[in-house]
């Protein structure tokens, strides 16, 4: 059978028909206000509609490196954005911001690892009286928590075969009435994950998941958790899940290292995984030719994501780092043998 290492996750009957592993209810935060909505950007908006109904200004602090999709509400609510800089490494504290009283600051943990430097910074602050806003969409199964924001941002659909699901997790109580999940959004979804498990070929569900994923560029309004996102998330293994990542990652970690990859032109962009860390994926930056390597990868079955490019560059170093960033895989689907697939053709690439 060919290999194939990531890609859209693909939804099988098997998962659809089998019996639940636990209640929606267990996926509940304990002790917090929460709402569940359909997307991330659902959950930005009604933290913001939130903020604005206190002594607040419509400024917002925002990393450059980041999604568009984040800035999508801020732009709709008429936010003055601000942009601040970590460095071609993430880790570069020099440009953070001065954020001034009722402001919003969002801070991003990346590819599921804690953003201890902006917990630091935050933790330094003697007077902090803006607002916080804190993504965890690309960590969203690790366990770590700062208890230092207003606002949590989960999102649990670039880990699980899941149509939709985004929680806001706030430090008060939010009265709000969310409208009903878009239908077609999610039966092209559905459709797409449903044909994804039954063939590799992707001109038969691509267009369904693309046209899909295309609708959530329009007017952002606050949806909520889909049923059909609820029935598969009680059957879905978070325990193994979040096993296998980590399993996975820590792997691959070994075989780089052992094949000193690290030596030549794939740099780790973190190389510590800490106990309370799931990662969303492997990232790495290439010294060279990022594109070329990804469509070399593209030829041998391995869809590695890019995130992201950037519409708007502060410095050189957000430049340097969107374009030498690479996503590898290391989903719960991928055993030992994708993983030695993924250094094999590594090794063919760079000629080792």
């Amino acid at each position: 059978m060919e290999i194939r290492v990531g890609g859209d996750f693909e939804l099988s009957i098997e998962q659809l028909v089998e019996a639940p592993k636990s209640l929606f209810e267990n996926f509940l935060p304990m002790h917090l206000n929460y709402i569940w909505t359909d997307i991330g950007r659902s959950a930005i908006l009604l933290a913001l509609m939130d903020i604005e109904k206190k002594p607040s200004k419509k400024v917002v602090h925002l990393p450059t490196y980041i999604c568009d999709a984040v800035k999508q509400p801020f732009k709709e609510r008429n936010y003055e954005i601000k942009y601040y800089s970590l460095g071609k490494t993430l880790n570069n504290q020099s440009h953070l911001p001065l954020v001034q009283d009722g402001e919003v600051f969002l801070f991003a943990h990346y590819f599921g690892h804690q953003n201890k430097l902006v917990i630091d910074w935050l933790n330094s602050l003697s007077n902090r009286n803006f607002f916080i806003i804190e993504d965890y969409v690309q960590s969203s199964l690790s366990s770590f928590r700062n208890n230092i924001s207003d606002y949590e941002i989960f999102s649990f659909r670039k880990f699980t075969p899941q149509i939709d699901g985004a929680l806001l997790v706030s430090k008060n109580p939010i009265e709000a009435e969310l409208e009903q999940p878009n239908k077609t959004f999610l039966e092209n979804q559905l459709k797409g994950k449903i044909i994804r498990n039954w063939t590799d070929k992707s001109e038969y569900f691509i267009d369904e998941l693309k046209n899909s994923e295309a609708s959530l560029n329009n007017k952002v309004t606050t949806k909520s958790i889909s049923s059909i996102s609820k029935y598969i998330m009680e059957r879905l293994d978070f325990t193994f899940i979040k096993n296998k990542r980590v399993e996975n990652w820590r792997y691959l970690f070994s075989e780089l290292e052992k094949y000193r990859f690290f030596d030549r032109k794939v740099l780790p962009l973190f190389s510590l995984l800490a106990k309370d860390e799931v990662p969303l994926g492997f990232a790495v930056q290439i010294k060279e030719n990022r594109d070329n390597l990804r469509l070399f990868l593209i030829e041998k079955n391995i869809f590695c994501p890019v995130h992201w490019p950037l519409s708007f560059l502060l410095n050189e170093e957000d430049e340097q780092l969107s374009n030498s960033v690479l996503t590898i895989p290391i989903d719960q689907r991928l055993g030992m043998r994708e993983i030695d697939y993924i250094v094999e053709c590594l090794k063919q690439y760079y000629g080792g």
